[in-house]
């Protein structure tokens, strides 16, 4: 939003950020979307910063919910961080299953 607030366009914003424009043009139209609602919350910060997170939080999807709890994911990225076993020089994704099953 800053970039865009320079006055780049979306092809600009989209090359520095590694995004594609389509990208950038959702993100910029969600932001002035909600920018009447910020004006309205200018001396309230509490309710501004929510709605700013709000603004730049990803929607919900539709689909199969995920099949791990975040707790299970921080400790498959844990281990993942970890130096593998003496006998591998990287974990690969069938390492690194076994060793979560192991543990």
């Amino acid at each position: 939003m800053l970039s865009a607030a320079e006055g780049n366009n979306n092809k600009t914003i989209a090359e520095k950020m590694g995004l594609c424009e389509e990208t950038v043009g959702l993100w910029k139209k969600r932001w002035l979307e909600g920018s009447v609602e910020l004006e309205g919350l200018a001396n309230k910060p509490k309710k501004l910063r929510l709605l700013i997170e709000e603004m730049l939080s990803d929607r919900a999807r539709s689909g199969t919910p995920g099949k791990f709890t975040p707790e299970q994911l921080c400790r498959v990225m844990g281990l993942a961080c970890e130096s593998p076993p003496e006998h591998i020089s990287h974990w690969s994704h069938a390492d690194l299953a076994r060793e979560v099953i192991k543990r």
